[in-house]
């Protein structure tokens, strides 16, 4: 280390003068006699050092530089060149096992729900201060937690902290499951590890600390998003209670509806058929903790509603999204005011949907896809009351949190609950019942406009494409003998969807000469057609029965 020093100041001392001796030095020649007297006056000097240091304790230096103590204007008492060598050994007779300083500042509890998200965002602060005698470089901070962590997660690292200086370090961990295990609030212990370099050696200091906790079912609003983690599509107990489910409804397809709709009104009416419920909680009731992000919510995991049979609209929401999840239906979560919507992902486009609703209005767009969305307060009324109140409210609302949830998985993982809950089984009849009258519903209102409108336009217009949707609507009334009537019309024509939807319909009707005739037919006019080679595929089988 290279320092310049400089110094400009007054001084005085006693001063003798011993004059000048004669030959045998004890006496003094004639004129010249003993004098003393106090002089005092200016001096100024400049110095360079340079310093090496092989220690915190051990310093060794080199000084050069001039000095000059004036006497009188005309001449100095004394001056020249000044050097030195200097040696520093520090004697520390206190112990002092740690010379860094470690302070934790948690400001909030760990949400375990939000564990994912906790190896980027940060959920408590450490303050580092270098107590050593030198600076240290190269500081690392890392977390761990034995079962509540799945590494030791290093947080950040910092070039430089001199001498008696802090740095604020934002600490961040990678959570495992383990703390699910939290059915109330906790805090469990764990460590800070600080690794830094001094003076060429590399150093290790550990600090133990207490993490506070949530309870595992604590939510907080400030990003609706976290609500995925509650959802998985690999839930052990939404697995096994939408299987059932799935069965039940698949011996009751109609044809020609949309795969996700058909489905989607069964495990809503499945929830009604099982005997659960909205229920408004009444400790932290959604329509006021979801407005006030100081508030600290509690929302169920899917097993827990369906063990309880009951719960808030979020809880439900929940469940409802888990379901989809599970059968390969994506999902979306609208949060309003007083109620919260899931919307059913039909993996179709607009124009596709306008020939299976009276209007697209029934529907809404969210990032360019359609869904059909569900009021989760209105559970009881059915699956399509349920639709129709969420229009309702999603229209006249002034805002809403929207959380689309394969885009929400990528920031907040599923917590992974290996909890169970205990399935009752589900009365296949009245659920059968259910799923019939939601499709009583949807006909009436859906498919009973649209197919007046597709008749007048094919008055105005009788094409083969409009004279086509007018037979797929027949068809998904169960009418097929008014459908195979339009259908033909463009078969006539040798219209491609026209033959191909007759194809289909004979074989409904197990008439498997006439369809194979109007497959075949298909193959003709265009041998790539995948649709027939299919009907032909489901023909050869049904033949083989």
């Amino acid at each position: 280390m290279l320092s310049l020093n400089g110094a400009y100041g007054f001084n005085f001392a006693p001063y003798t003068y011993d004059g000048r001796l004669g030959p045998d030095e004890k006496s003094y020649l004639p004129g010249y006699e003993k004098k003393s007297f106090i002089m005092n006056n200016f001096y100024y000097k400049g110095t360079a050092d340079i310093s090496f240091r092989f220690s915190p304790n051990l310093t060794m230096g080199i000084t050069g530089g001039y000095a000059d103590y004036l006497y009188d204007e005309e001449k100095s008492i004394t001056k020249g060149i000044i050097a030195g060598v200097s040696v520093r050994k520090i004697f520390d007779t206190r112990k002092r096992p740690n010379k860094i300083e470690i302070d934790l500042l948690q400001e909030d509890s760990l949400y375990p729900l939000f564990s994912f998200a906790y190896k980027s965002v940060p959920f408590a602060f450490t303050y580092v201060t270098n107590r050593n005698n030198a600076e240290i470089k190269d500081i690392t901070v890392s977390f761990r937690a034995d079962n509540y962590t799945s590494s030791a997660f290093k947080c950040k690292s910092i070039p430089i902290l001199r001498k008696n200086k802090s740095a604020e370090i934002p600490i961040t961990g990678d959570f495992s499951n383990a703390l699910s295990t939290f059915t109330e609030d906790g805090m469990f212990n764990a460590e800070l590890i600080i690794e830094y370099t001094l003076l060429g050696k590399k150093m290790t200091e550990v600090k133990e600390v207490v993490i506070n906790t949530y309870k595992r079912n604590a939510f907080s609003w400030s990003d609706p998003n976290a609500i995925a983690s509650l959802i998985s599509p690999n839930d052990a107990t939404v697995l096994e209670f939408t299987k059932g489910i799935i069965g039940i409804a698949r011996d009751n397809n109609h044809t020609g509806i949309n795969q996700n709709l058909e489905s989607s009104m069964a495990l809503f009416e499945a929830l009604n058929t099982y005997g659960i419920i909205y229920e408004k909680d009444t400790l932290t009731p959604y329509d006021e903790t979801h407005i006030d992000l100081d508030e600290i919510d509690t929302i169920q995991f899917p097993f827990q509603t369906i063990n309880f049979k009951s719960g808030d609209c979020d809880d439900l929401a929940v469940l409802f999204s888990a379901m989809l999840s599970s059968v390969g239906i994506k999902s979306s979560i609208v949060f309003l005011p007083d109620d919260v919507v899931v919307g059913v992902n039909l993996n179709t486009s607009g124009k596709a949907a306008s020939k299976l609703f009276s209007s697209l209005d029934r529907l809404i767009e969210i990032d360019g896809e359609i869904y059909l969305p569900l009021s989760m307060k209105s559970l009881k009324l059915g699956y399509y009351k349920a639709w129709s109140k969420a229009l309702e409210e999603i229209y006249s609302a002034e805002n809403a949190d929207t959380v689309i949830l394969e885009e929400a998985w990528k920031s907040y993982q599923s917590l992974g609950m290996t909890e169970k809950a205990f399935l009752e089984n589900i009365n296949a009849d009245k659920l059968r019942s259910r799923i019939s009258a939601a499709y009583q519903n949807y006909q009436l209102y859906e498919l009973v406009p649209l197919g007046k409108s597709l008749i007048k336009t094919y008055n105005e217009n009788p094409t083969d494409e409009n004279s086509n949707s007018v037979g797929m609507f027949y068809l998904r009334m169960g009418d097929y003998k008014n459908a195979k009537k339009w259908f033909g019309l463009g078969a006539a024509h040798n219209n491609i969807s026209s033959l191909s939807n007759m194809g289909n319909i004979h074989l409904l009707e197990k008439e498997y000469n006439q369809a194979e005739i109007y497959f075949r037919k298909v193959l003709q006019l265009k041998p790539e057609h995948s649709g027939a080679k299919q009907g032909l595929e489901r023909l050869k089988n049904q033949r083989g029965k």
